[in-house]
């Protein structure tokens, strides 16, 4: 329970704060937004699903 509420708080609150941290940068560039978006979403999930497959591998 508690890596799952790490998870939570690392995805939610961690990568919220990083894209609205550059939100001044990328407004009004849809290439840039998009390129950001995909960076973040992608950076803060992958490990997830890394956790998730070991854990079943290991099993």
């Amino acid at each position: 329970m508690l890596a799952f509420a790490a998870m939570l708080y690392w995805v939610f609150f961690r990568a919220l704060r990083l894209v609205f941290k550059n939100s001044n940068r990328c407004r009004g560039q849809w290439s840039t937004s998009l390129r950001q978006g995909f960076w973040h979403a992608s950076l803060y999930t992958v490990w997830i699903y890394g956790i998730i497959m070991a854990a079943h591998y290991l099993r």
